[in-house]
This record gives structure tokens, C-alpha cells and sequence, in this order.
């Protein structure tokens, strides 16, 4: 359930570095605000492209990097919310 909304909504927030995709969903819930984040790895086999969370060890920075954004978005929403 919670992936179809957010198949439906647009992210709050994303970045991208190089083939890392970062998408940060705002979840109202009774008990608050809850941010969810996915970090996806996207490539292109032949006219199609695919992504999955499966990462490369060449990945495996750029992910952290990306969790890094992630954890530093959410906070600045939380300060100044």
C-alpha cells in the first residue's frame, strides 16, 4: 500500500549522482510526519532503462553519499517545521 502512494505521489524530494537516483516521500501520519527514502540504480539495457536497489561496489559511495543528503533534508524539514 504504501509504495502505490508513492507510485502516485511525486517525491518531496530527489537528487541524482551519476546512476543513484534519491526520492524522499512525506507521509502524513496520526502520529506525526514519517519521511520515507529510496535509493534506486538506474542503467539502460539496449532502448530500455531499468532500475533496481541492487548496488555495484562502484555504487556503494555515491549511495552513502546519498543517504547523507537524505538524512540532512529530513533534518532541515524537522527544524523548521
Amino acid at each position: 500500500m504504501e509504495s502505490e502512494q508513492q507510485d502516485r505521489n511525486p517525491p518531496a524530494y530527489s537528487d541524482r549522482r551519476g546512476r543513484m537516483d534519491l526520492a524522499i516521500w512525506k507521509n502524513e501520519t496520526s502520529s506525526g510526519v514519517r519521511y520515507i527514502s529510496e535509493i534506486t540504480r538506474s542503467w539502460k539495457d539496449g532502448d530500455d532503462y531499468n532500475t533496481t536497489h541492487r548496488l555495484d561496489e562502484q555504487d556503494l559511495l555515491a549511495a552513502a553519499k546519498l543517504n547523507h543528503v537524505a538524512d540532512d533534508w529530513i533534518a532541515l524539514q524537522r527544524r523548521t517545521a
